[in-house]
């Protein structure tokens, strides 16, 4: 579990992510995509993410940063709103038992 401060100064919230992982990644590499909504190629970005978890981390890092890979990115929206909806409820039982 993450925690984000608001833009605002808020105290932060806790954040749990679901469909980000390594995992995840793998199962939905087949719609994994190399380009843009405009159609331009995604570039490697050098940004650092400080906040995310480990396995967030390790998906950001094998296909958001530099060196080879296949994809940059994920159609999200090809990912079955049946397997998200079943994440999401797997997060929410966990985190409210």
């Amino acid at each position: 579990m993450t925690r984000l401060g608001a833009p605002d100064g808020a105290p932060p919230k806790p954040v749990t992510s679901i469909l980000m992982d390594a995992a995840d990644l793998h199962h939905y590499a087949r719609h994994g995509v190399n380009h843009g909504r405009s159609g331009r190629p995604i570039k490697p970005s050098p940004a650092i993410l400080p906040h995310l978890t480990e396995a967030e981390a390790t998906a950001y890092d094998t296909i958001a940063t530099a060196g080879p890979t296949p994809f940059r990115r994920i159609e999200q929206e090809a990912i079955p709103l049946a397997h998200a909806a079943d994440r999401l409820l797997d997060v929410s039982m966990r985190s409210h038992p």
